[in-house]
């Protein structure tokens, strides 16, 4: 076995180890950080930049960014060839929270 064993090979990442919390939610560390990254350009983008509207409503753009999350990993899930509801719920949790800090920080950068 090697240590990308599920990332294809993939350096996609650079450093990042190829084992993580990603492992343990049953996600390479491809299909995690891309969940990730999807689901933040997501909420910047959606009806125009964040931050073009920071007094917008956000309520669109947090619903669908979120509900991206579950249905990408169950894609990634399936992919792997097995379906997985805890690992799908904890891995909606930890991207999701990981999301928030993200988006939340930008907006507060562009907020000041």
């Amino acid at each position: 076995m090697s240590s990308n064993e599920g990332d294809s090979g993939s350096s996609f990442f650079g450093s990042f180890p190829a084992r993580g919390v990603w492992t343990a939610l049953g996600l390479s560390r491809a299909w995690f950080f891309s969940i990730l990254a999807i689901s933040i350009v997501a909420f910047l983008f959606i009806d125009g930049a964040v931050w073009n509207h920071l007094e917008d409503n956000h309520f669109r753009r947090i619903v669908i960014s979120y509900m991206a999350i579950p249905g990408l990993i169950t894609v990634a899930q399936l992919s792997r060839g097995r379906f997985d509801l805890p690992a799908l719920l904890g891995g909606a949790v930890v991207i999701g929270a990981l999301k928030l800090l993200v988006t939340a920080l930008v907006v507060l950068y562009f907020s000041i």
